[in-house]
């Protein structure tokens, strides 16, 4: 059984990346042989569709930072849905710390 991460990427052959999609589409469209699994460079886990969709539209998102001095935000989104968010930790107190010493 494949685990599937809440929202999937999806792709069709030799056309941009199509929206994110529900887990539980990517999982049935993987159970009705309608889709591959594909892996990127970074091993993220993607479907790839066998077949031409319906449609292929896709809507506009929008990258929102908020850069902070110890902690940094990050946001993907578009009007629907949040497809991707961070909270990063910056090295500032470590490199700090080092520089005292």
């Amino acid at each position: 059984d494949i685990s599937v991460p809440y929202v999937v990427h999806s792709l069709i052959q030799q056309r941009p990346p199509l929206m994110p999609m529900k887990a539980s589409r990517a999982r049935r469209f993987l159970q009705q042989g309608k889709a591959k699994v594909v892996h990127n460079d970074l091993g993220l886990f993607q479907i790839q569709l066998l077949q031409q969709p319906r449609e292929t539209k896709t809507q506009d998102i929008s990258l929102g930072i908020d850069p902070g001095k110890l902690y940094s935000g990050m946001g993907v989104v578009s009007q629907k849905n949040t497809l991707f968010r961070a909270h990063l930790q910056l090295p500032l107190q470590s490199v700090t710390k080092k520089n005292d010493h």
